[in-house]
């Protein structure tokens, strides 16, 4: 799809919509932040969608400097004012899916090593005090 369509489909979206009728807000329902959903209705969820057309779009006029973060600032007016939480801006990511969520490798502290050491001394010294206690046992009977 060529950014010429990506305009025109967000042209269309925002002028077929009216901000007044439009409805959208992200709410909270339980205690957890999975347990979220967005409340919308069509002219809502439409004119929001342009605006993520829009981010997508300006992603070909960043620069994307080393180390820079690159944003798009999100400011709709419809979104409700009782909404539990809001999207200020979107970080702009120029790189593949594989990329982004590559796996770093875990780097295991000094402290990681002891718990394991401590956890392990623990246990061969369980299993050497059930030894004995055994061993004891059988003497005590024989």
């Amino acid at each position: 799809m060529t950014n010429n369509i990506i305009y025109t489909i967000i042209n269309q979206l925002k002028e077929g919509n009216s901000k007044e009728k439009a409805y959208l807000g992200f709410f909270q329902y339980g205690r957890d932040i999975d347990e979220s959903c967005i409340k919308a209705n069509k002219e809502g969820l439409l004119l929001y969608a342009s605006y993520l057309l829009e981010a997508g779009l300006e992603i070909n006029k960043r620069s994307f400097d080393k180390n820079k973060i690159e944003t798009f600032a999100l400011s709709p007016d419809f979104i409700s004012e009782n909404t539990d939480f809001d999207f200020h801006y979107i970080e702009l990511l120029n790189k593949p899916r594989l990329e982004i969520e590559s796996i770093s490798e875990y780097k295991e502290s000094w402290k990681d090593k002891l718990v394991g050491y401590v956890i392990g001394g623990f246990l061969i010294s369980l299993i050497v005090l059930i030894i004995i206690g055994f061993i004891t046992i059988l003497k005590w009977i024989f």
